[in-house]
């Protein structure tokens, strides 16, 4: 199995040497296919008009991931292998700025099923909020306040949009404390040249709309401009439901999380620490993404390496794609057997730009560690992905 996972490693790592710059921040990136990728990006702009009184600007948007992944399993001392493909994510939605200060946003995920069974249909709402720009406010820029279900990231992964990070599947650590869409309200403003957010949530998790019943869920983050093309992002998160609340929307008491984004040459770099409690048990670990442009706006090689650790058998084995095969296999090993304490990742791969991130397609070879009391996994799993966004 690891001679596999070296394998595929090696071909993705062959052409690395060749490339341009790296830079954390979003950056403005020309098309690669002319009149094609400018359709794609303009696609959902329906109407704007800045000096309409009423409606500014109308905004659709939609989002296409559809990947494959092929898993061999070595968990127990016995073996298994399989792939599938994965209607990752569908979503469609619509922004609506109006009466200048105002933005409604709504959409909906239109996938549902797991690996090798999904299918189209409504499953969640994406986001349905309500959000007033106040612009300057005293010694304060850029202040806004809104309503209803947003995302709410916590870990230097869950920051970035599912449409523009640089592996097909995030860290189990990010995962683990990354449950993101809730019912609540957000603050944001930029102060000392730091872009803070706070907010407060409902705890339960639902489709649509949570309960504001037993008690509330606290969150708060700053990304900080370190100049020189460098800044760290502080998130918190504390969860203050009670523990008779049934469905809760996070299944860990508190989360803190530093993300530190640089520049190093040609390179870019993530490095991301993470330390929280889960019913009072120690999680904790680190995230460590490098990432090389081989060729500008066109070719990116990506690397991560995870180490996540616990007090007690918290992980469970990775949903995608490795849990799936076991369950298409019949696989029905007691729940401590499926359950670690200690889990290491080592991810290599390519990303391919036909449009920036508005269509682009990824590769890349995922070699994982599960360990526990009983718990004995070792796996490799190849993944193949293309996304796309209008």
């Amino acid at each position: 199995m690891l001679k596999s996972f070296a394998l595929g490693s090696s071909l993705l790592v062959l052409p690395v040497w060749a490339g341009d710059d790296l830079v954390p921040e979003k950056e403005e990136k020309t098309s690669n296919n002319g009149d094609w990728c400018e359709s794609l990006e303009d696609f959902g702009k329906f109407y704007r008009d800045k000096k309409d009184p009423f409606v500014q600007r109308i905004e659709f948007y939609g989002r296409l991931n559809y990947q494959y992944g092929y898993s061999d399993i070595n968990i127990q001392n016995l073996d298994f292998s399989g792939g599938g493909t994965d209607l990752r994510r569908l979503r469609f939605g619509a922004n609506i700025e109006f009466l200048d200060d105002w933005k409604f946003s709504a959409g909906a995920k239109l996938s549902r099923g797991r690996k090798g069974a999904s299918k189209m249909g409504y499953s969640e709402m994406d986001k349905l909020s309500l959000t007033y720009d106040f612009g300057k406010m005293w010694s304060f820029k850029d202040v806004s306040i809104g309503y209803g279900r947003m995302k709410y990231g916590v870990t230097g992964e869950w920051q970035e949009s599912a449409i523009e990070i640089k592996t097909v599947e995030r860290s189990n650590l990010s995962n683990f404390f990354g449950r993101s869409r809730a019912t609540g309200a957000k603050l944001k403003a930029n102060f000392w040249e730091i872009d803070w957010t706070l907010g407060v949530m409902a705890p339960e998790a639902n489709d649509t709309w949570s309960q504001w019943e037993g008690g509330a869920v606290y969150y708060a983050s700053a990304n900080i401009d370190l100049g020189k093309k460098k800044r760290l992002m502080l998130d918190f998160l504390h969860n203050g439901a009670d523990r008779s609340v049934t469905n809760q929307l996070y299944d860990y008491d508190w989360v803190a999380s530093a993300a530190h984004f640089t520049r190093l040459g040609d390179w870019k770099l993530m490095a991301n620490g993470i330390y929280g409690e889960s019913n009072d048990e120690e999680v904790y670990g680190v995230v460590v993404m490098p990432s090389y442009e081989i060729i500008n706006n066109k070719l990116e090689f990506v690397a991560r390496y995870q180490w996540a650790n616990a007090s007690s058998d918290v992980f469970t084995i990775n949903r995608r794609n490795i849990r799936d095969t076991l369950n298409n296999r019949g696989v029905n090993l007691p729940g401590v057997q499926r359950r670690g304490d200690e889990n290491h990742t080592i991810y290599v791969g390519l990303n391919y730009f036909l449009c920036d991130h508005y269509a682009k397609f990824m590769v890349g070879a995922e070699y994982e560690t599960l360990t526990g009391p009983v718990a004995d996994l070792e796996a490799t799993t190849l993944w193949a992905a293309f996304r796309m966004q209008f």
